[in-house]
């Protein structure tokens, strides 16, 4: 923990340092590894426009290599500019025309841009060399031609072969659950995913395709049991977070959820959204203070919020306070 608290407090100070340079006017000269690690940051926080510039900014630095072309062209096709992304790509493989992944990321931008055709050429002629873990990244990109095609039990198929080859490639798993979803193959993706659980058991990803796999066909405490591994394993992952604590109060384990809530939120902070559903568990277990606190606190982030008043007319009616409950149903019905 300490280890990553002194990368991140760097890589902090690294785009402070930069920041300044450039709002000084000053002419940056940083390392690639710099620049790489300005551009992930700016993108972590969804800054893609910044992320860009620092990209521009390395290109006029290392013109003569590919990989600022190639994370520019990633940004691009980010914020849908395919065109853009594609002219990027030209460029890009003038200076490395072996480069695969340029190939693989023309393929991505073709079928989102609705260029099928274009995708499935370039994709045919690969399939004639490409082996071992790359094949996986061949696999991924054709799932994107058949998610744009609407074949989801293809995409399905695919990924399933990708996940074979790099069980840990989190890519082909977090595609993975799109395709499940699409397909509605819950109970054969509940088989595939436990057994790449016994090969991998702390692949965050598989345990969290699996809870939502067993959540859709009701199996709701091995649901909780494979989310609760997930955030385990991978602290940072906050969808296993809010989707474990959802199932909780869906089973009426409202202590439970709160417990998540108070992980997650100490961990990402806290929304309008993720209030509600604490008060609604601080209710179910009858502490009618706690939600209230926690719906006035939800009511300082849109004070025009008619779900919130409806539900702090319930808690009055609970306690058979009926004037603030009549004053808080009619500010709902003024509302909505």
């Amino acid at each position: 923990m300490e280890q990553r608290t002194q990368r991140d407090l760097a890589i902090i100070n690294l785009v402070s340092d930069y920041e300044e340079m450039i709002s000084n006017g000053e002419k940056l000269f940083l390392t690639e590894k710099s620049f790489s690690e300005i551009i992930d940051y700016y993108q972590d926080e969804n800054q893609i426009n910044r992320a860009l510039k620092v990209a521009d900014i390395a290109i006029d630095q290392f013109s003569y290599r590919a990989e600022f072309y190639i994370r520019k062209a990633k940004l691009l096709s980010r914020i849908n500019r395919p065109k853009e992304c594609l002219s990027v790509l030209d460029i890009a493989e003038k200076i490395a025309p072996a480069e695969l992944e340029i190939k693989l990321l023309r393929i991505k931008i073709f079928a989102y841009s609705g260029h099928v055709l274009e995708a499935d050429h370039i994709l045919s002629n690969l399939k004639h060399y490409i082996t071992g873990v790359d094949m996986a990244e061949l696999l991924i990109c054709e799932s994107y031609i058949h998610e744009v095609n609407q074949d989801f039990n293809e995409m399905y198929e695919v990924l399933k072969q990708a996940i074979l080859i790099d069980p840990k490639n989190e890519e082909a798993l977090d595609r993975f659950w799109f395709s499940i979803e699409f397909s509605k193959n819950y109970y054969g993706a509940i088989d595939f995913l436990n057994k790449i659980i016994d090969d991998q058991p702390y692949s965050y990803l598989a345990w969290y395709n699996l809870g939502e796999a067993y959540s859709c066909v009701g199996e709701y405490a091995k649901a909780i049991h494979s989310l609760e591994y997930a955030f385990i394993i991978n602290p940072e992952y906050q969808n296993a977070y809010y989707e474990c604590a959802e199932l909780c109060m869906q089973i009426k384990k409202f202590s439970k959820a709160l417990d998540i809530y108070k992980d997650a939120t100490s961990l990402f902070g806290i929304d309008e959204d993720v209030l509600l559903n604490i008060a609604d568990c601080h209710k179910e277990i009858g502490n009618l203070s706690a939600a209230k606190y926690n719906l006035y606190k939800a009511l300082k982030y849109d004070p025009y919020n008619d779900e919130v008043y409806f539900k702090l007319g319930l808690c009055y009616v609970e306690e058979k306070n009926w004037n603030n409950a009549v004053k808080t149903f009619h500010k709902a019905i003024a509302i909505q």
